[in-house]
């Protein structure tokens, strides 16, 4: 027992403690690009191990293939994002909600979604009735009605039926375009599969929603209180 605890915490033994750990660190990241930078030290760091201390050949050629792969695709990601084009409202809209995003992801997720125009009375989601897009609204003003009743606004920059898409649930008010829009969406369908099969893409929608959501308690709020007699 006492060899085996004083290899373990020789030199050798630490920098192989070293390699796996930076291995379990890199599983725990949400970005992929910090997870492949890590994984590529831990693989130079376990190569450094098989080389110098286990002697051992196979190990060495095995970490140099797991730091080609991860280099390989860290070359395919940034020739990715450098292709990456937005028009000025795409850029507007990864600007304000999908900042988290890097462009080759962000261009993965427009692609997913239209852009379309709506004119005046055009309804974007019916109390009561599942919602199937979430909608992002570039330009324009969309009514917020609840049994008949207008009881609020979205304005550029909002989402329109961010709590209910996700599980294609009951819209909780009616929204109708009120004065001619420009807004992009994305069924909830594709939504869903995106947390499915792209955590971290979903984590970044998720951050835009969150902060939409506060935007429009603080905006009801300050309207509830300017409303308020004597104020």
């Amino acid at each position: 027992m006492e060899p085996l605890l004083n290899s373990s915490f020789s030199i050798g033994g630490l920098v192989e403690h070293l390699s796996y750990l930076l291995l379990v660190v890199a599983m725990m990241m949400r970005n992929m690009m910090s997870l492949r930078l890590v994984v590529i030290a831990a693989a130079i760091v376990g190569c450094a191990f098989a080389l110098i201390w286990a002697k051992n050949n196979v190990m060495v050629f095995w970490h140099v293939v797991l730091v080609m792969a991860n280099v390989l695709q860290l070359m395919r990601e940034w020739l990715t994002n450098r292709r990456a084009r937005f028009s000025s409202e795409e850029q507007n809209f990864i600007d304000g909600k999908l900042y988290a995003l890097d462009p080759g992801e962000a261009r993965f997720v427009l692609n997913l979604g239209v852009w379309a125009d709506g004119s005046q009375g055009t309804q974007l989601t019916t109390q009561g009735k599942p919602v199937e897009n979430l909608v992002y609204l570039a330009s324009g003003e969309v009514d917020i009605r609840f049994d008949g009743a207008t009881v609020g606004a979205c304005l550029p920059g909002n989402y329109i039926g961010e709590m209910s898409v996700l599980n294609a649930g009951p819209a909780s008010a009616t929204a109708i375009v009120s004065e001619a829009s420009r807004y992009w969406m994305i069924s909830g369908t594709q939504l869903r599969k995106l947390h499915s099969e792209a955590p971290n893409i979903a984590a970044a929608f998720e951050l835009g929603i969150a902060q939409d959501l506060r935007h429009k308690i603080m905006a009801a709020n300050e309207s509830y209180l300017s409303a308020e007699p004597g104020k």
